[in-house]
């Protein structure tokens, strides 16, 4: 059984990766090179899936407590 501040962890993870999306999205955006930048839509995309999938399954965590 997770406890409260286990679902608080998992909610800041979800934040972080969001956040970790957006940086790399502002770096593609502002790079010169076009493998760099493509590398850098390619992490901000994974950074969003991985958010994504965190939070469509917290309600499995939530429930379980």
């Amino acid at each position: 059984m997770l406890a409260v501040r286990d679902i608080r962890a998992i909610r800041e993870r979800i934040v972080y990766f969001k956040k970790q999306a957006e940086v790399f999205r502002s770096l593609g955006k502002r790079s010169n090179d076009a493998q760099l930048r493509d590398r850098f839509c390619e992490l901000s995309r994974r950074c969003d899936a991985i958010a994504a999938n965190i939070e469509r399954n917290l309600s499995i965590h939530e429930k379980a407590d």
